[in-house]
This record gives C-alpha cells, structure tokens and sequence, in this order.
C-alpha cells in the first residue's frame, strides 16, 4: 500500500468534510397540501415530496412541524431552505417558516418583520440580488425583504391593484408579476414599483401563476385548466392544457423547463408539457396514508441546485485551514537550504 504524504491526507480528510452537510434531492417536487379545515390535527396539513421520475412519494412535514394554512412554497436562491407560507389561525398572525432538508425547520420572518397574513400559491418570490418579495393578503400589500431579512418595506398595496392572496413571479427583464385570486387580475410592477395592468382581459378565477427564464407565463384557473402566455405578451393568452379537477391548484415550471408540473384537486400531480400541453399522470397524493377527504394542492416548488453549489460553514474551515497548512509548507521549502553535493557542517 502506498504511503501518503500529510499534506494529502489532510487535503482529502477536509474535502470529504466539507461536502459532509445534507441537500435536497435534485429534481424533487414539494407540494403544501391542505385538508377542510387547516390548523386542525384531525385535518393534518403536509407537504408531499414527490420523486417526478418514478413517481415515489413521502411525506416531507406535517401538523406536528408547525404547519398552519399553509399554502406558497419556495427554494431560497443558495438552494439550503424551502420557505413556506403560514396563515395563520384566527387571533394569531402568520409567518414565514424555513425547511431544511432534514425537514427541521425555524421561524424565517413573522409579525416582528412586518408579515401580516401571507398567503398566495406561488406567493413569495426571491429577485436577482436576493431580495424576497411576499403577498400580504392580511394587509393587501406586496412586502420587499431586502436581503431575505426583516424589517419588511411595502413595495405595493391597494394603489397599486393589489388585492388580498395572489401569486407572484419575475420576468425576465426584472418586472415582478402578481395575478390576484379575488380580483382576476393581472399586475406587472417594474424594478422602480411603477404598477400597471398586464391584461385587461386577464382569465377570471385565477388560482396560481409561474413564469419560466423566458418570461412566458403560466396560469392555473379554478375552472379545471392551465392557460400560457408567450414573453409577457398580453395579447398571446391561449389554453394549454384542459379536463383537469375544478377547485384548488397549484403549478410550478420544472427545472428544464420544457414542462410545467401541477397539482389539482384531490391529489393528482401532472407533468404538462409547456409548449403543446401534453399530460402525464406522476403521482396521485390520495394514495398517502394522511389524505382524509378532499384534499387541497396550495403551494409548489421543485429543487434545482444552483450552477455554484451552496457554501457550506466547513468549506469555509476546510479552505482556511488548507490555504494555512500549503502556507507552512511553502515556507518550510523556501527556509531549507540547497545543497549541490556535499554540504558542508
């Protein structure tokens, strides 16, 4: 067996280190799922975890982690946390709760933030700095986290046409969009929070809204169907895909891109091809053992890790520590001195 040197057995022992943290699992879909009555053990709330490519399910969270209404569901951009929605009960205000992927998770932002009641399939979003942006339907305001942290600022309210639970998504171009559930509306805000209406003619009983990195947008309407808009042109609206449950809907684009994944009444999870609509059945969430009655998709993501994988705190020590120790050795080998045949004492 070859012996090796110090330096390369510390190098791998801080490698295997450093990559010794857990991860979502690329590609999986989470879907929040509500019940009759939320905040009810006897109706338990969940998030599902569904593996798009075999079909398997488990439950990732339920009551006893903390979940109450629970509806819009979101990766943080360094792909560590899935934050959710909370409503709330009645007498207590919501909050942001954060998942690892472990399924512990933490309160991410509450009432001392700024957050009211948020609420909304799809409603929260992350721009290109980092900054969240969360529909407040308790207040009817859009709040802008800068950097993810509270104190929350307003970043548009009922001047601006915001109406209680929506959903949100950023165009390309760095325009945030926000369709409303009550007012069957349609804003685009710009980066300077000018709001104008995308489409006066917008679908009614719009459920859920998610854009792709090409700025088309889909709507999933209460009606049983999925509606496509080509680049933000308002004038493109056409169906994409029909003869789905009526009711409660989530939706949400892969991470190719090339299907749109969603969630209808009473548990079935689709995979509809973004460009023509075509439909495959991936997982039937009744089939748990927590479904009791008729079950509610309210919120959607899919795990995509980023091109430049999140830092980890022991790759930050690992890189420290080996930077410190190649130091000392270049030292060591500078300081020693050279001799050409023999040295002399």
């Amino acid at each position: 067996m070859r012996n090796r040197s110090p330096f390369a057995v510390l190098c791998m022992t801080l490698f295997l280190v450093s990559g010794a943290y857990a991860q979502f699992t690329p590609g999986h879909i989470f879907v929040s799922v509500q019940h009759q009555e939320p905040c009810r053990i006897d109706f338990p709330e969940v998030i599902v975890e569904i593996d798009p490519t075999t079909g398997e399910m488990s439950i990732f969270a339920d009551f006893d982690d903390g979940l109450c209404n629970a509806t819009g569901l979101r990766f943080t951009p360094d792909g560590r946390r899935l934050l959710l929605l909370n409503y709330g009960r009645s007498g207590v205000g919501g909050w942001i709760q954060a998942f690892n992927p472990d399924g512990t998770s933490e309160v991410f932002l509450d009432g001392s933030d700024g957050i009211s009641r948020p609420f909304g399939r799809n409603g929260l979003a992350f721009d290109a700095v980092g900054d969240l942006y969360v529909v407040d339907s308790g207040t009817s305001k859009i709040m802008r986290f800068p950097e993810s942290t509270g104190p929350g600022v307003v970043f548009a309210d009922g001047t601006d046409g915001i109406i209680g639970r929506g959903a949100l998504d950023f165009a390309p171009n760095g325009d945030l969009f926000y369709a409303s559930e009550p007012a069957e509306t349609i804003i685009r805000i710009n980066p300077d929070g000018v709001a104008s209406v995308f489409d006066p003619d917008a679908p009614i009983n719009i459920h859920t809204m998610a854009m792709d990195r090409a700025g088309n947008m889909f709507i999933g309407v209460g009606g049983g169907a999925i509606l496509r808009y080509d680049n933000t042109d308002p004038t493109t609206l056409r169906f994409l895909a029909t003869g789905f449950n009526q009711g409660a809907m989530a939706l949400v684009v892969s991470p190719h891109q090339s299907v749109v994944y969603f969630a209808e009444r009473d548990g079935k999870v689709y995979s509809v091809d973004a460009k023509d609509g075509t439909t495959t059945l991936l997982a039937t969430m009744s089939e748990l053992p927590f479904a009791i009655g008729s079950l509610a998709p309210m919120g959607m993501a899919v795990y995509a890790p980023n091109v430049i994988p999140a830092v980890s705190p022991w790759s930050i020590v690992a890189m420290a520590v080996l930077l410190l120790f190649s130091g000392i050795v270049v030292l060591r080998q500078r300081t020693t001195p050279v001799c050409s045949g023999v040295c002399s004492a």
